[in-house]
């Protein structure tokens, strides 16, 4: 077992059972769902269980309805009973205020502070995103893991769309192609068994995306390379890059264990101990897109 890892895990557990919560929808996310082919009654759902941040203007409207906005969806959407309360809109506005003067932090820290004064970001209750898979994932059968079983590097974009679209972290998987179409099972010692254990515990929880073992650095992003590059890896495929939505952010490295003989057993508490940091960053970061963007407009 990776004993810094543990280590660097432990100082984000004991953490509080958190419950379920939404934050306001917006415009932006009602085009992107569209865009992205979801359907009038997926988005309509989506809306009566949120709400909306604000009424759609007329330039909102006009842009929803070129994007394939259907005039029953436009006209539901104008109905007061989908918009959020005042209390509910300025607590938004509150969390998702600009940050000024950020400075740099260790990736897993939620807050990323502001220079002078407490961490700004407060966080809001969310519900266990990551411990269904995990589980699962324990009985999952014998199978081998296909290339078709996350996004490829040259679709990342599609990937980063899905990943905002639906509010999960994305996980760049660094494997080798031998590890491919092999079957095992999760309880196994060995490449392939980790790499299809990574895919099965995170597979609904995050966005996953494979990066073969002899990619060049320059065609992906800073985070994921420092991810990837971390010494909490050790050497050992597969492993996992976990960086925001927009994969300019690193929020954690996880590697798979720290040699080729770990088990499933010895896997499961690597997973359980990142998903406790994962829960807690996206608890801080619930529309999971990191700090990056902030400090890029600040400037």
């Amino acid at each position: 077992m990776n004993r810094s890892f543990l280590l660097f895990l432990a100082v984000f557990l004991g953490l509080a059972t958190l419950l379920p919560a939404a934050e306001p929808m917006t415009f932006e996310e009602l085009s992107l769902m569209l865009r992205t082919g979801s359907s009038p009654q997926e988005i309509l759902n989506d809306v009566t269980r949120r709400k909306l941040l604000q009424p759609l203007n007329s330039t909102e409207q006009e842009a929803l309805r070129e994007h394939g906005a259907p005039p029953a969806l436009l006209n539901a959407l104008q109905s007061s009973t989908l918009f959020a309360s005042v209390e509910e809109a300025a607590a938004y506005r509150a969390h998702h205020q600009p940050a000024r003067q950020i400075v740099a932090a260790s990736p897993a820290d939620p807050g990323n502070g502001v220079r002078g004064t407490p961490p700004r970001l407060q966080p809001v209750l969310l519900s266990d995103r990551f411990m269904g898979g995990i589980e699962a994932a324990k009985d999952v059968p014998e199978q081998p893991v296909r290339i078709t079983d996350a996004y490829s590097l040259d679709h990342l974009a599609e990937a980063k769309a899905q990943a905002q679209l639906e509010r999960k972290v994305m996980g760049f998987v660094q494997m080798a192609p031998t590890m491919l179409d092999k079957p095992v099972t999760t309880r196994s010692t060995g490449a392939s068994a980790a790499l299809l254990h990574f895919c099965h515990a995170f597979k609904d929880s995050m966005v996953l995306v494979f990066v073969p073992s002899d990619t060049k650095q320059g065609l992906l992003p800073p985070a994921v390379v420092a991810g990837l590059a971390a010494k909490e890896m050790n050497g050992i495929l597969p492993n996992m890059a976990v960086v925001d939505a927009t994969a300019m952010t690193l929020v954690l490295p996880v590697p798979s264990a720290g040699n080729n003989k770990a088990t499933g057993e010895d896997r499961d508490k690597i997973f359980v101990a990142a998903a406790a940091i994962m829960q807690r960053w996206l608890s801080y970061h619930p529309m999971a897109i990191g700090v990056t963007e902030a400090r890029q407009a600040a400037r």
